[in-house]
């Protein structure tokens, strides 16, 4: 702590709690609307409309252009020179350009949404479902431009606030129209509802930033050629993250039953729910580590990424593995019998999990201090890597295959990423802290198991187990001093001091 003075410690803790919190509570309505979505649709129904869903996502990189990463680091910074002209121009090459594609994605949908229901997900309910989602697509593009504004000047609780609004929303109209008898088109009119709404509340703080919309937009054509120098490999990158994201329900929407593919989109998204650990620290870092490393800060930036590795394995560790012993009473819990077929999967991924939390947090800090390629290499390797492997493996195995495939491909990322940051930042690789974490993490996970097969099973069994096995975790990683009570009282009094 020492290394890492207070006022960026400062900012950084306190902007990583509040995001944290934020994403936290996002991930949970996320969740919450999914499993909404699972009780009122039918698995064949809730696997249609997320078949659907995954197609217009893939998609959406070819709209993007990796534009979205390149503006929020562009903004932080100019904003460090007051260039609110520069700001306001590649705010506009931004728009404009995403306007042009996002046109061409809504023509596709319209075009071709007849042909796509009848040959692809064979069903004739998709076609509204893909003009309804080209709506999505619009809005989407409004929403991220001001999200992207509000993340590069570090506008913590208003950008941090936008999926908890979406999500808001969205879970309110799926009611209402499911009341009225809209069916699985509830879900897709909720999901535009919902983005459109987010779009309008975060513009009410997008427009008080006068000194950008006063100044005068000049050398368009050269901002256009230096956000996109920055993006091209970006978007490479989100194609790669996009592929391994959403390739597998693609694959498994022609292969297998709608059936199983809603039972795979209850599997994977649960997994993928402790992501927001990542997705909150990486919004935080890439703004924050541009800043540093633009005024070669290095002292400052290497204590942070050290504090980051340790307490970020810590927290997920216990987290994945409460999920992965207990997974059958979770599922069957939220979702019913009907997805306990999706166990094996479920913790499949649950292992590559673990490996993407500190993978993602990676990225941002390698594109951070300008090297965007080298997470584009990181990411194309994985990709091609799941493409592949669920080749290979989907047509046999089905939805096994897939989280095989899912679970290889975040671990090459960890690998790969973990390897190129520890030479940025020129320290000592983190894998012997976190094997140290990994042996508190196995007697955490002998007592998960211990507790409700000799004493006391169902939820009271797990909850148990998890207390005793979370002080007997805590308890071996003070004497492995990997937890410092007095970092820790450091960085509370960090969050909580005004």
């Amino acid at each position: 702590m020492e290394t890492f003075p207070i006022n960026y410690t400062k900012k950084a803790v306190k902007g990583l709690g509040i995001v944290t919190v934020l994403m936290a509570l996002t991930s949970l309505l996320a969740y919450i609307l999914r499993v909404i979505l699972a009780r009122k649709l039918s698995p064949t129904d809730f696997g249609l409309f997320y078949a659907v869903l995954a197609f217009m996502m893939f998609l959406l990189i070819f709209r993007d252009f990796g534009l979205r990463v390149g503006l929020v680091k562009f903004i932080a910074h100019y904003a460090v020179e007051r260039n609110y002209s520069k700001i306001k121009t590649l705010i506009a090459a931004s728009l404009v350009f995403q306007l042009l594609s996002s046109a061409i994605l809504i023509i596709f949908f319209i075009v071709f949404s007849s042909y796509l229901a009848k040959h692809y997900f064979k069903d004739p309910r998709a076609s509204i479902l893909l003009i309804l989602f080209g709506l999505y697509v619009f809005f989407s593009l409004l929403c991220n431009v001001v999200y992207s504004i509000l993340q590069g000047f570090q506008e913590v609780k208003w950008y941090a606030s936008e999926e908890l609004i979406r999500l808001g929303v969205t879970i309110i109209a799926f009611f209402i129209f499911y009341a009225v008898g809209y069916g699985i088109l509830s879900a897709a009119i909720a999901f535009v509802i919902g983005v459109a709404s987010a779009f309008v509340i975060l513009t009410l703080k997008v427009i008080h930033y006068s000194d950008i919309w006063k100044a005068k937009i000049y050398d368009f054509k050269g901002a256009t050629k230096e956000l996109f120098a920055f993006s091209a490999p970006v978007i490479f990158t989100g194609m790669g993250n996009k592929v391994i994201a959403w390739l597998d329900v693609l694959m498994l929407t022609y292969f297998v039953s709608l059936e199983m593919v809603g039972i795979y989109n209850v599997v994977l998204p649960t997994a993928l729910l402790f992501l927001f650990f990542a997705k909150a620290s990486s919004k935080i870092l890439l703004p924050m580590v541009s800043e540093l490393w633009s005024k070669n800060d290095y002292k400052r930036l290497f204590a942070g990424v050290q504090l980051l590795y340790r307490y970020m394995f810590i927290i997920t560790l216990p987290l994945i593995i409460s999920i992965f012993v207990f997974a059958p009473l979770f599922i069957e819990t939220l979702f019913g019998q009907e997805y306990l077929g999706g166990i094996v999967a479920f913790r499949i991924v649950l292992v590559g999990v673990l490996g993407y939390v500190i993978a993602a947090n990676n990225h941002a800090i390698i594109t951070a201090v300008g090297k965007p390629t080298l997470v584009m290499k990181i990411v194309l390797f994985a990709a091609v890597a799941n493409i592949v492997l669920n080749i290979l493996l989907i047509p046999s195995l089905g939805i096994v295959g897939a989280a095989i495939a899912t679970a290889i491909s975040y671990i090459c990322m960890l690998l790969l990423s973990t390897n190129y940051v520890s030479k940025f930042v020129a320290m000592e690789s983190p894998w012997k802290v976190w094997l140290r974490v990994t042996l508190s993490g196995m007697i955490f996970t002998a007592v998960l198991f211990f507790i409700p097969l000799k004493i006391l099973t169902g939820w009271p069994g797990a909850i148990l187990s998890v207390c005793i096995g979370g002080i007997l975790y805590c308890v071996t990683l003070y004497y492995q001093k990997l937890l410092n009570l007095t970092e820790i009282k450091q960085l509370l009094a960090l969050v909580l001091q005004k």
